[in-house]
């Protein structure tokens, strides 16, 4: 798995629900509250320091689930940890305790956020963002028969929650259930006619039924949206073959070949932006950078990189994914730059001085790639990706090995 503007559904913004209400009073328990300190250690880095024991029994005392350790997050994470704690202890409310179970979720504490949703949906039965974000961290917890019940209450009682209908309509694919499926998707297209997520599902469905004629509708409009999705044109050729048109399905099989590992630039969930972007940690802005660029949101993934850059410096990955970013927003002189200072910091980093070399060829400073090239196969000579590249610039330089 490669690593992981804030989406806004057609009812409202999610990003709203999540916002705090501030209660006006603070209760007794409030004020049992350790107080938290950050201090500065002897490498200039901030941590964290809490009485751990009085803040787990003011959580206990409050029915909460208490935060963990401060030094398994970002000082910065931990921070809006405590002060979401704080705020859900001063004033219960589906709000504050769901706003809890964002920031846990958003920082990959997955238990302690369905939780904190299980009170949420208890506390406003009748708001369908905490049942939706309840189904997502029972599908994330591996539990798809609690979370399709609780995204079929999200989506009855928000029917434009978009993401919402497909998280369900995934759901009940999986289970053969077609015809609710297709409901969910006839209602996403509906919403979202451009989305190629829908279409593509809708051809799914169609296939799985035997319906040939309305697979290929679908397929072909996913690829109207979505023109390098190799799954799309294996569908595709396979609902061509029930179709009898076998020059057809082997043009399509053709594209699929050409256009492998593709993926659509599809938002599919908005809800899982907000959660991560919540988190404040360093992991939630990775996974919330992979969230963009498989969404097609390149721009904002290469910001969200130079954040995690700033944040973790001496991380040599973090300078690839800016590279890689850096490439796929069209700024070859910076992705350059980037992944020299990777190498920089991982001398023996095969893949970035294979990459290193493809952008400088790229750009025509072939003698700078060679060495770069060179040095990938001193390190590792059975690169196959190495020696390909390698081989491409003998050939334009007119070399032979």
């Amino acid at each position: 798995m490669v690593l992981l503007a804030v989406g806004v559904l057609l009812g409202g913004s999610v990003a709203g629900w999540l916002a705090l209400r501030r209660g006006n009073g603070r209760s007794a328990s409030v004020k049992a509250l350790p107080p938290l300190h950050s201090v500065t250690r002897a490498d200039g880095t901030r941590a964290i320091e809490i009485d751990e024991t009085a803040l787990a029994q003011v959580c206990r005392s409050a029915g909460l689930p208490a935060p963990p350790p401060p030094d398994s997050v970002d000082s910065e994470a931990y921070q809006l940890i405590y002060n979401a704690v704080r705020e859900a202890v001063a004033a219960r409310s589906a709000e504050t305790v769901g706003r809890l179970g964002a920031a846990y979720e958003g920082n990959g504490f997955v238990e302690r956020g369905l939780v904190c949703y299980e009170q949420a949906v208890k506390l406003d039965p009748q708001a369908g963002v905490w049942w939706h974000l309840l189904g997502e961290a029972q599908l994330n917890k591996g539990d798809g028969d609690a979370a399709l019940a609780a995204l079929t209450r999200a989506s009855a009682l928000d029917p434009q929650n978009t993401a919402a209908l497909a998280l369900r309509g995934n759901l009940l694919i999986e289970r053969g259930a077609f015809a609710e499926a297709e409901e969910c998707y006839r209602r996403y297209v509906q919403s979202r006619p451009q989305d190629p997520l829908g279409h593509f599902a809708l051809g799914r469905i169609a296939l799985a039924t035997g319906d040939a004629a309305g697979a290929r509708s679908q397929l072909e409009e996913t690829i109207k949206y979505a023109e390098r999705y190799q799954q799309a044109h294996l569908l595709l050729a396979r609902a061509l073959e029930r179709l009898g048109e076998q020059e057809a399905a082997r043009r399509s099989l053709e594209l699929a070949a050409a256009y492998k590992n593709e993926k659509p630039p599809s938002l599919h969930d908005p809800n899982h932006a907000d959660v991560l972007r919540s988190g404040n940690s360093t992991m939630a802005l990775q996974k919330l950078m992979v969230f963009y660029s498989q969404s097609g949101r390149n721009e904002e993934a290469y910001k969200l990189a130079q954040q995690i850059v700033a944040r973790r410096p001496d991380d040599y990955s973090n300078y690839r994914n800016l590279g890689a970013l850096g490439e796929q927003t069209g700024r070859p002189s910076a992705a350059i730059e980037h992944y020299r200072h990777a190498i920089a910091l991982n001398p023996r980093y095969v893949e970035g001085y294979v990459a290193l070399a493809r952008v400088l060829r790229d750009q025509n400073q072939d003698e700078e790639a060679l060495q770069a090239i060179n040095q990938a196969l001193s390190l590792d000579a059975s690169n196959a990706a190495a020696a390909s590249v390698r081989t491409s610039l003998l050939a334009k330089l007119h070399r032979k090995e």
